[in-house]
């Protein structure tokens, strides 16, 4: 029992330290996105000391650290096993579709505005029509 606790140690710490470690032989690492990733922020500039450098260096490492595409691939493959997605806003439908959520009232067909929402609208461009009818 004590050796297999020790083991899972070394593979949980394994699996901790073997992205950071690997990035230099990730420097080419292909950009599947579309976007720049963030470059190498400098601890020291031509006027001191870099004020944003922790940020500068947190952005930088989560675009170049290594096995960066596998991981993300393997989080958008466990959440699809449980019929979620990593983005906030989009569902996953049937046969693996993707729909933005905000939307999926106007796909299903399910009305949104309440009668009384309805007759406000109407009633608003009824006061913009005659008003425009008014200066002609």
């Amino acid at each position: 029992m004590k050796r297999a606790r020790i083991i899972f140690i070394i593979i949980f710490l394994l699996l901790l330290v073997i992205p950071g470690a690997s990035m230099p032989f990730f420097k080419n690492a292909v950009n599947s996105e579309k976007r720049e990733l963030a470059k190498r922020p400098a601890l020291f500039t031509a006027d001191g000391m870099e004020k944003d450098f922790g940020e500068k260096f947190e952005s930088w490492m989560a675009d170049h650290i290594g096995f960066r595409n596998a991981l993300i691939t393997a989080d958008n493959e466990v959440m699809n096993l449980f019929g979620q997605t990593s983005v906030k806003d989009v569902i996953v439908g049937k046969d693996g579709w993707l729909y933005f959520g905000k939307d999926l009232n106007d796909y299903c067909n399910v009305p949104t505005l309440s009668e009384r929402n309805i007759n406000n609208i109407a009633a608003g461009y009824e006061m913009v029509n005659d008003y425009l009818a008014q200066k002609g």
